[in-house]
C-alpha cells in the first residue's frame, strides 16, 4: 500500500489536529486489512469512519475506479471525517447512518470491513445482502478477527483469521449480597479465559456471557438475566460467588471440559454460518 500524495496530506492533517502522532500508516491496520484481499477498482463498505486512517487506507487501495462507502452513527465524527476525506478522495462517501443498515444505494460491495465487535451470532444481515457472491466480510468478534464469504445463495460462512488484541472485554466491577449468593470451589484456572482455543469455544457455546480479567481472578456476568459470578484465589483453588438464574461459572467451567474433551479445537476450526433468519457456529466437519 504506497503512501500517495493525498494520503499523506491527509495523515499531515490528522497529526496537526493531534489525533495521530506520526504522518504513517499503522503497522497494525495494513496488517488488518491483509485478510481482506482489496483488489483495484473494489467498491468497499466500511462500517465506523474513526480518524479516517483505514478509510483513506482503503481509499489509496482501491484507486480512483473503485468505491470506498464509510457509515457512522456518531454526527459530528461523520461531519469532520467528510471535510477532510472528500478534500482528498474523490470516491469517498461518508454516511450518517446506524451500522446495521448498511449503505444499500451504494450498493453491491466487493468487501466490507467493520471496526466495531459484533456479539457472536448478530452479524448485520444487510451486509452480506448488500455484498457479491463471492464477496469478503471482516468483521472482529471476541478479540478475533472473522472473515466471511459471501455465497451465491444470500448466506455467508466466516472463520477466525487474526486475533485482534486491540479490543477488550467488559469493563465493568461487581458489588454482591451475600445472602443472595451461592459459593463453590475450584480448581480451574480463570486464566484459560484468555486463551485463543477456549476463548473462542466459550464464545460460541456460553451466550451473552461477558467477563473482565483482574490479578485476583475473574469477574462474569449475563446482563440479560443479571446473572454473574465471581472467581478468585483461596487456599491454594479458587473460591467462586455466583447469582442470578444462571450458573454462570458452572457453565463457562462445563464448555472448558467439553472444549478439552474435542481434542482442544483452535479458533480456526469453528465457522459461523449466516443466513437470512439464523446464525449459528459450529465446529467445521473433520474432512474425509
Amino acid at each position: 500500500m504506497g503512501r500517495e500524495r493525498g494520503l499523506k496530506a491527509f495523515l499531515d492533517e490528522l497529526v496537526v489536529a493531534g489525533e495521530i502522532g506520526s504522518p504513517t500508516i499503522p503497522a497494525r491496520t495494513v496488517h488488518s486489512l491483509q485478510p481482506l484481499e482489496l483488489q483495484r477498482d473494489h467498491s468497499v463498505l466500511e462500517i465506523g469512519v474513526g480518524t479516517g486512517v483505514t478509510t483513506a487506507v482503503l481509499a489509496e487501495t482501491v484507486g480512483h475506479g473503485g468505491l470506498v462507502t464509510t457509515v457512522d452513527s456518531d454526527v459530528d465524527r461523520v461531519v469532520l471525517a467528510r471535510k477532510r476525506l472528500v478534500r482528498h478522495y474523490g470516491h469517498v462517501s461518508v454516511l450518517h447512518r446506524e451500522a446495521v443498515a448498511g449503505a444499500s444505494k451504494y450498493a453491491p460491495f466487493d468487501r466490507v470491513v467493520a471496526h466495531h465487535d459484533i456479539p457472536l451470532r448478530r452479524l448485520p444481515y444487510a451486509w452480506v445482502e448488500q455484498a457479491e457472491p463471492g464477496a469478503l466480510l471482516l468483521v472482529p468478534v471476541r478479540n478475533f478477527l472473522v472473515r466471511f464469504t459471501v455465497h451465491d445463495d444470500g448466506t455467508a460462512t466466516g472463520r477466525p483469521v487474526l486475533a485482534h488484541t486491540g479490543l477488550s472485554e467488559a469493563n465493568w466491577r461487581l458489588r454482591w449480597d451475600e445472602r443472595k449468593t451461592t459459593r463453590s470451589v475450584t480448581r480451574t484456572e480463570p486464566g484459560m479465559l484468555l486463551k485463543p482455543g477456549p476463548r473462542w469455544a466459550l464464545a460460541a457455546t456460553v451466550p451473552s456471557c461477558e467477563y473482565e480479567m483482574a490479578a485476583e481472578g475473574a469477574w462474569l456476568r449475563d446482563p440479560f438475566t443479571s446473572s454473574w459470578a465471581s472467581v478468585a484465589p483461596q487456599d491454594g483453588a479458587y473460591l467462586v460467588r455466583q447469582t442470578g438464574p444462571r450458573r454462570l461459572w458452572d457453565e463457562t467451567e462445563a464448555a472448558y471440559r467439553w472444549w478439552l474433551d474435542r481434542g482442544t479445537p483452535k479458533p480456526q476450526d469453528w465457522e459461523w454460518v449466516v443466513t437470512r433468519g439464523r446464525q449459528h457456529v459450529r465446529l467445521r466437519p473433520e474432512p474425509r
